[in-house]
């Protein structure tokens, strides 16, 4: 066919937004005779039209060559899975790709992927121009223009790249495509245009927001984007974006009571609802049971989750899409894949130690028995010796009878590199919602907190405290604060400090105490 006849029908094909067709006439005519227009529109069409969301970097150094070798998907999907794939963080894994490509024959898309590499140059190494030299070779084998215009582009922007690394391949004569007419040139700037997806796409910059989560510009961006449209999550995440305000809660309440379900629909079928919002998307969510893994591969809306809590039994491994993710709760099984830095981690005592590849984490909890002390210090001991991780760990909450001064005392003088511990309740069981009456801190500058919940199972009052801040206790610190979460009526406050004053009086002079209730007032 020729090759005007088949941009005529891509063109066709294209107002009627029927993507696959035009892929297939814009190889028929690149076929015809394989100029680097054709695949350069071909490589927007795959790029921004034919696929969903992009397949992430991979983190695993055997995944690209595993993808590779895959027989599940046929060929022309496995192509389109491989081309609308960024290149790997690897340069091992992007030399099992360049060697697939040139081990095959030719083809439109091989021919843009490979130009997309020269282009880019992600790897910057020795393996990163060998892979170069072997896709331009392969080009030019195979009488593919498009080697002749990359080598142009390099020799123009950086001649001595081209001279030193490319060698006799830049000498060589090389495959030059003829000039399209009129027609054809008017036909592939209109396929361009159409092909295109605008920057404000809303899909687009869903994907930005999914893939690049702590830049809060692109979800202004987004959220213009969305209001312009009519839709009501552009307000939510302007309104949300503000941080925190009564002057808004309302109306965002409002928003989130009509509009969450449809919201949290790409992740809705693996976690449970509600789930908790942060500027403007879902930021803390509990996967459902009987899940596994893999539906983290689903979406890319998992970029977004900052807080993931799980089932003891579900076998975490992470995947790329929780980019966004700070907190992981409820672990037992870590996997294999080396898991990036975490704000907080909590983990199960009894889980397999030697399976929790954290990079980093700031704060560590332990769930366990509030009374199962000895399991709690023999895994923190393992840890310590261990875990390349460990001296990362600036808090450590680990379970307790909340007011457990002694314990905290007995695991900052045992782990130089942590600066605060806290005994809870909250750290206790498989239910990570236990209410916790009571819960101490002891930070490194001898500051004991004592946090107040208000009553909960354990029924203690809330001037039962003041019996347990003896001199005794308190003895070597500097200061104790108490914090007050429940509000309290005045004949109740009274009491709570006329309790403590009454104990305070034995204390050491050295000790200040500060009681602070729900309005922030000492």
């Amino acid at each position: 066919m020729k090759r005007v006849d088949a941009l005529e029908r891509a063109a066709v094909a294209a107002t009627r937004h029927e993507w696959p067709a035009v892929l297939q006439w814009l190889t028929e005519g690149w076929s015809d005779e394989k100029h680097p227009e054709l695949a350069e529109v071909a490589w927007v069409l795959v790029q921004q039209r034919l696929h969903a969301e992009p397949f992430s970097e991979r983190l695993e150094r055997d995944t690209e060559a595993a993808w590779l070798d895959a027989k599940a998907t046929s060929e022309k999907e496995h192509l389109l899975r491989l081309v609308s794939t960024p290149w790997p963080r690897l340069t091992s894994d992007a030399r099992a790709r360049v060697n697939a490509i040139v081990a095959g024959p030719p083809g439109i898309l091989w021919s843009a992927a490979l130009a997309s590499l020269v282009r880019s140059d992600p790897y910057r190494s020795h393996s990163g121009f060998q892979m170069m030299r072997a896709g331009l070779r392969w080009l030019v084998k195979h009488g593919d223009p498009m080697a002749a215009r990359l080598v142009n582009e390099l020799r123009a922007g950086e001649p001595e790249l081209v001279r030193i690394d490319l060698g006799a391949l830049s000498r060589q004569q090389l495959p030059e495509a003829t000039s399209l007419s009129p027609r054809e040139q008017a036909l592939v700037d209109d396929l361009r245009r159409i092909v295109s997806v605008p920057r404000a796409e809303v899909a687009s910059l869903f994907h930005e927001v999914f893939t690049s989560p702590f830049d809060d510009g692109r979800r202004a961006v987004l959220a213009d984007a969305l209001t312009e449209a009519g839709d009501p999550r552009g307000e939510f995440i302007s309104l949300q974006l503000l941080g925190a305000s009564s002057k808004h809660a309302k109306r965002m309440s409002q928003l989130l009571r009509a509009n969450a379900a449809e919201w949290l629909k790409p992740l809705s079928p693996f976690i449970e609802v509600p789930a908790v919002f942060t500027r403007g998307f879902p930021s803390a969510v509990k996967v459902l049971p009987a899940q596994t893994t893999e539906l983290f591969g689903r979406t890319e809306a998992w970029g977004t989750v900052e807080q993931l809590t799980v089932w003891p039994e579900f076998a975490f491994e992470f995947h790329p899409h929780l980019r966004g993710m700070k907190a992981l709760l409820g672990v037992r099984d870590a996997g294999t894949t080396p898991i990036p830095a975490l704000e907080r981690a909590v983990i199960f005592v009894d889980a397999p130690l030697a399976r929790l590849p954290f990079q980093s984490v700031r704060e560590l909890g332990v769930i366990a028995s509030w009374d199962d002390r000895p399991e709690v210090e023999k895994a923190l001991e393992f840890f310590s010796k261990r875990a390349a991780w460990f001296p990362t760990i600036e808090r450590l909450l680990v379970p307790g009878t909340a007011k457990d001064l002694g314990f905290a005392t007995t695991l900052l003088t045992r782990y130089p590199s942590v600066q605060e511990i806290v005994c809870s309740l909250e750290v206790t069981g498989t239910n990570l919602n236990l209410p916790s009456n009571w819960a101490l801190t002891l930070s490194r500058a001898k500051v004991m907190t004592l946090t107040w919940h208000g009553r909960n199972w354990s029924g203690d009052p809330p001037e039962g405290v003041a019996t347990w801040l003896a001199a005794t206790h308190v003895a070597g610190l500097m200061r104790v604060v108490i914090e007050q979460v429940q509000k309290l009526d005045p004949a109740q406050r009274e009491r709570v400090i006329r309790a403590l004053r009454d104990a305070a009086d034995e204390w050491p002079e050295t000790v200040e105490l500060t009681l602070f209730g729900v309005d922030g007032r000492a």
